[in-house]
């Protein structure tokens, strides 16, 4: 069984120049710790973490690594996940790139998670608020994307 696990960014700054470089705010901070600490799925010594590059979702894959004791060096950045992308694009990524993974936690954007995980849940997810959660569980020891019938939405976590 694969498990995949999407986290949205923290609440952010509003104005930056440049986009990438946006800090996350005391509250996206604090939200992501409650978030991670409240989530009924942790992250392992095994587990994959991919983040975009974007200064805010670094932060936030960083808290969720702090609070569940992972080195936060074990996170492995993507510019796929900066960039808008749609389902298929998503699953190809991932077959292409992670099909040996057990566990992965991507840690990205929107509007890209909200159509990711829409898809995934087929339409339970509509929208993907700033440091949600959303985790899947392939039932094959693939990644297969094609047979939605075959993927359960564990948990959908959104903060208040």
């Amino acid at each position: 069984m694969k498990k995949l696990i999407l986290v949205r960014h923290s609440h952010a700054e509003d104005d930056s120049y440049n986009d990438i470089i946006r800090d996350l705010t005391t509250k996206g901070k604090n939200v992501a710790k409650e978030v991670a600490n409240n989530i009924q799925i942790k992250m392992s010594n095994s587990s994959t973490i991919l983040s975009s590059p974007a200064f805010r979702a670094k932060q936030t894959a960083e808290i969720f690594c702090q609070q569940h004791n992972i080195d936060v060096k074990n996170i492995v950045e993507s510019e796929f996940l900066y960039n808008d992308y749609n389902y298929n694009q998503f699953s190809e990524f991932i077959t292409k790139s992670y099909n040996n993974v057990q566990e992965l936690w991507i840690f990205g954007h929107n509007p890209s998670l909200t159509k990711v995980s829409y898809s995934l849940s087929n339409a339970k997810i509509l929208s993907f608020p700033k440091c949600s959660v959303a985790y899947f569980e392939f039932i094959s020891n693939k990644w297969d994307f094609k047979n939605i019938s075959d993927i359960k939405l564990n948990i959908f976590y959104s903060p208040k």
